[in-house]
């Protein structure tokens, strides 16, 4: 979002900036949006986990040397 006033992390609308200016609310410069984008990207990826792990499991078990 370009305007502050219609921003809503909830709704998935963030406060950009403006890159061309010094801007300190740029989005590159927002600690405190790190811990909020880290959360969704958890979210997104919590469904595939199980499966990954499973995979990568068989891969180095089957890639390991005979004992």
């Amino acid at each position: 979002m370009w305007d502050p006033a219609e921003a809503d992390f909830a709704d998935g609308r963030i406060y950009a900036g403006d890159p061309s200016s010094d801007d300190p609310e740029y989005v590159s410069d927002r600690e405190d949006l790190e811990p909020l984008l880290l959360d969704v990207w958890n979210r997104h990826l919590a469904p595939g986990l199980p499966l990954h792990s499973i995979s990568t499991c068989a891969v180095n078990s089957r890639d390991r040397d005979p004992v």
